[in-house]
Order: C-alpha cells, then structure tokens, then sequence
C-alpha cells in the first residue's frame, strides 16, 4: 500500500514542478515587484506600500471587482443549469430504458 501512494506522488510530481514553474513563481515575483518603486523610469527595489494603497483606495478597483465577482457568479449559476438539466435528462433516459439498463449505466457513469 505504501508503494503505491510512493508511486502516485512520483507521478504528480511533474505537475506540480509545472504549476511551480508557471504559475506560482511568476506570481510571487509580480506581487514583490508591485513593492519597487519608479525613480527616472527604472524600477528600484524598495519597500514602498503606496502602489498597494492607491490602488485599495481606488473605487474603479472595488468596483471591477464585485463586478467580476458577479460575472463569475452568474457563469456558475448558467453552467451549473446546464449540467444540472443534462444530467437529469441521462438519468431520465435510463430510466425509461430500463430493458437496457448497461447504456443507461454507462452513460451515467461518463458523465464528469
């Protein structure tokens, strides 16, 4: 048994390297460099809150931001609909076709 949990994380391995690589490091280095400051059109390091607290204080931030919140709700409330009135329709069909139940069963099993 522990073999295969040994093996399981080997195999995963790659992906997470891969979300590291991409996706985690960029963003902790766009968060640090949101810290530097501008002088003469250069970026310097240096430990400066301001860009933060502009921006936080902004209403065209706070605004863009329950609106995307929004928009992601009413996304997920369309999809979930959607997949909600598919599923039943498999679940229905099988139903109905009960003398072969083994399609029915598939279906319902491949559905994601």
């Amino acid at each position: 048994m522990k073999n295969i949990r040994l093996f399981g994380l080997v195999l995963s391995l790659p992906m997470l390297v891969w979300q590291l690589v991409f996706f985690a490091f960029p963003l902790l280095f766009l968060v640090a460099l949101s810290f530097w400051q501008v002088r003469n059109f250069r970026l310097e390091p240096a430990f400066d809150t301001g860009n933060w607290r502009y921006i936080l204080h902004s209403e065209l931030f706070w605004t863009t931001y329950v609106r995307s919140w929004l928009n992601a709700l009413a996304a997920t409330l369309v999809a979930s609909v959607i997949a909600s009135g598919s599923l039943g329709s498999l679940v229905r069909a099988s139903a109905n076709h009960s003398s072969n139940s083994r399609n029915g069963s598939l279906a319902i099993v491949l559905w994601p």
